[in-house]
Protein backbone atom coordinates (compact mmCIF):
# COMPACT_ATOMS: atom_id res chain seq x y z
CA UNK A 1 0.00 0.00 0.00
CA UNK A 2 0.94 3.81 -0.94
CA UNK A 3 -0.21 7.51 -0.25
CA UNK A 4 0.81 10.50 -1.58
CA UNK A 5 3.86 11.88 0.23
CA UNK A 6 5.32 8.79 0.62
CA UNK A 7 8.51 7.86 -0.66
CA UNK A 8 10.78 4.87 -1.04
CA UNK A 9 14.72 4.92 -1.76
CA UNK A 10 17.16 2.23 -2.94
CA UNK A 11 20.93 3.72 -2.00
CA UNK A 12 22.23 0.36 -3.93
CA UNK A 13 20.45 1.39 -6.91
CA UNK A 14 20.33 4.83 -7.04
CA UNK A 15 16.35 4.77 -7.14
CA UNK A 16 14.23 7.24 -5.68
CA UNK A 17 10.39 7.07 -5.55
CA UNK A 18 7.54 9.90 -4.85
CA UNK A 19 4.51 8.78 -4.70
CA UNK A 20 1.81 11.24 -5.83
CA UNK A 21 -1.17 9.33 -5.76
CA UNK A 22 -1.06 5.98 -3.91
CA UNK A 23 -3.02 2.69 -3.93
CA UNK A 24 -4.81 4.52 -0.60
CA UNK A 25 -5.28 6.84 -2.79
CA UNK A 26 -7.13 5.23 -5.70
CA UNK A 27 -8.81 2.85 -4.37
CA UNK A 28 -5.94 0.33 -5.58
CA UNK A 29 -6.38 1.34 -9.05
CA UNK A 30 -3.42 3.22 -9.75
CA UNK A 31 0.08 4.44 -8.36
CA UNK A 32 2.20 7.47 -9.57
CA UNK A 33 5.01 8.63 -8.78
CA UNK A 34 8.12 10.64 -9.60
CA UNK A 35 11.60 8.33 -9.90
CA UNK A 36 14.77 10.13 -9.58
CA UNK A 37 17.37 7.74 -10.50
CA UNK A 38 21.24 9.24 -10.06
CA UNK A 39 23.67 8.74 -13.42
CA UNK A 40 23.91 5.60 -13.81
CA UNK A 41 21.56 4.36 -11.60
CA UNK A 42 19.40 1.10 -12.04
CA UNK A 43 17.10 -1.19 -11.77
CA UNK A 44 17.52 -4.29 -9.53
CA UNK A 45 16.83 -6.77 -12.58
CA UNK A 46 15.31 -7.66 -15.54
CA UNK A 47 11.35 -8.22 -14.24
CA UNK A 48 7.87 -8.38 -14.99
CA UNK A 49 5.29 -7.36 -13.50
CA UNK A 50 1.92 -9.73 -14.79
CA UNK A 51 -1.08 -6.66 -14.15
CA UNK A 52 0.53 -3.81 -14.23
CA UNK A 53 0.64 -0.96 -17.03
CA UNK A 54 3.84 0.97 -16.69
CA UNK A 55 4.60 4.22 -18.17
CA UNK A 56 7.68 6.18 -18.11
CA UNK A 57 8.94 9.62 -19.59
CA UNK A 58 11.96 11.09 -18.84
CA UNK A 59 12.26 15.17 -17.58
CA UNK A 60 15.74 14.92 -17.48
CA UNK A 61 18.66 13.24 -19.32
CA UNK A 62 17.66 10.12 -20.76
CA UNK A 63 16.89 6.70 -20.41
CA UNK A 64 17.58 3.10 -21.78
CA UNK A 65 15.54 0.68 -21.87
CA UNK A 66 15.03 -3.13 -22.69
CA UNK A 67 11.68 -4.47 -23.54
CA UNK A 68 11.51 -7.96 -24.36
CA UNK A 69 15.37 -7.97 -25.33
CA UNK A 70 14.97 -4.87 -27.81
CA UNK A 71 17.30 -1.76 -26.43
CA UNK A 72 15.93 1.61 -26.78
CA UNK A 73 16.92 4.88 -25.65
CA UNK A 74 13.76 7.75 -24.62
CA UNK A 75 14.74 10.92 -24.46
CA UNK A 76 13.25 13.93 -22.44
CA UNK A 77 9.31 14.38 -22.99
CA UNK A 78 9.32 10.52 -25.13
CA UNK A 79 7.41 8.50 -23.38
CA UNK A 80 7.74 4.53 -22.97
CA UNK A 81 4.35 2.01 -22.19
CA UNK A 82 5.44 -1.72 -20.90
CA UNK A 83 2.47 -3.54 -21.35
CA UNK A 84 1.53 -6.17 -18.30
CA UNK A 85 3.52 -9.99 -18.62
CA UNK A 86 6.73 -7.43 -20.70
CA UNK A 87 9.85 -8.12 -19.56
CA UNK A 88 11.83 -4.85 -18.60
CA UNK A 89 14.82 -3.16 -17.49
CA UNK A 90 17.07 0.04 -18.14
Amino acid sequence: MSKAGDIFENPITGERAVVRVGTEDSGGDLVITDLYVNPGGRVAAEHVHPVINEWFTPVSGRVVFRVNGQESVVEIGQRLHVSPGTAHDW
